[in-house]
C-alpha cells in the first residue's frame, strides 16, 4: 500500500468494556460487563475466564486465523462459535 491511502478498518465481534468504544463499532460490538470469573488488576491474580451469563460466550466468529486451542489447551470451539476472550468455556 502507498503511504497516505485511506484504509477502512471494521471493528467487529469485540466486546469493549470500560472504555471509549470505536467511532463506529461492528454490527456485534458487546459494550458490557464481560463477567469474568474474577476480575483483577493483576492478571496474575484474576480468573479471567467467563461466567455463564457472559455476553462473550459464543459471540465470536471463527476465520483462518482462530487458534485451534484456548489458553488452558481446551478445543476452540466447543460449540458453533467461539467465545470471545482467551478461554474457551466448556462449564456451561
Amino acid at each position: 500500500s502507498a503511504y497516505g491511502q485511506q484504509r477502512h478498518v471494521v471493528y467487529d465481534h469485540n466486546l469493549l468494556f470500560g472504555g471509549k468504544p470505536p467511532v463506529v463499532p461492528g454490527l456485534h460490538t458487546i459494550t458490557s460487563d464481560p463477567l469474568f470469573i474474577r476480575p483483577n488488576a493483576d492478571p496474575t491474580r484474576g480468573d479471567f475466564q467467563l461466567q455463564s451469563s457472559s455476553p462473550a460466550l459464543a459471540a465470536g466468529i471463527i476465520t483462518p486465523f482462530t487458534p485451534s486451542t484456548d489458553l488452558t489447551g481446551t478445543k476452540r470451539p466447543v460449540d458453533k462459535n467461539c467465545d470471545l476472550g482467551a478461554y474457551e468455556t466448556t462449564h456451561l
